[in-house]
């Protein structure tokens, strides 16, 4: 099962993944951002950011061999990109936690943990696209493939082929925000597993 807990820069997915692996490595579930799995290059870009996001199917795959799970947080991958990844079928349907924030207290963040890399207005509107792409995979697809990887499969950016829930985590403290994120994990793997519904 892959868990996929995403969203624009400075929505708070690195704190909560650190927060909440030892919560869940009883629940068979390994908690893994971009630099467990690739190498990081200077200068990532979106086609980079695709190519990477088949790495993430293959490593979720391979533990569902085994009877384990992956969670990916901490760095900003649509859950387009893994619908449109090369092995993005053989996953079947996922779950998708979209931390979100207003546009204040995102910048607030950025601002607040030191030189923000890129234009600071890209985040937020990358964060704005996420609200309307985490609910519909054809929402301005441009974003994805405009200057994406030739590998990504667009023709399957249709509808919402996931689970998703959205957290606010606007005025949220980070230990909330880790609650939440684990409630949801929990949540997801009984459903998986035949009982309760996931939600928020």
């Amino acid at each position: 099962m892959l868990l996929l807990v995403t969203g624009a820069s400075g929505q708070g997915t690195s704190t909560a993944r650190r927060a909440v692996a030892p919560r869940l490595a009883d629940e068979g579930v390994e908690c893994v951002e971009f630099s467990d799995l690739v190498e990081i290059p200077e200068a990532p870009d979106t086609a980079w950011r695709q190519r990477s996001a088949e790495e993430v199917v293959r490593h979720a795959l391979t533990l569902e061999r085994s009877g384990r799970h992956l969670l990916f947080a901490g760095d900003p991958l649509a859950p387009g990109e893994i619908v449109g990844a090369p092995s993005g079928p053989a996953l079947g349907t996922f779950d998708v936690l979209l931390l979100d924030a207003d546009a204040a207290t995102q910048t607030a963040r950025l601002t607040g943990r030191g030189p923000v890399v890129g234009e600071l207005e890209h985040h937020v509107a990358f964060a704005t696209w996420f609200r309307g792409h985490v609910h519909d995979a054809a929402h301005r697809s441009h974003v994805l493939t405009a200057q994406g990887w030739d590998g990504l499969a667009a023709e399957r950016l249709v509808g919402r082929p996931w689970r998703a829930a959205v957290l606010d985590t606007t005025g949220l403290g980070s230990d909330a925000v880790a609650d939440a994120v684990a409630a949801w994990a929990l949540r997801c793997l009984r459903r998986g597993r035949g009982s309760a519904p996931a939600g928020p």
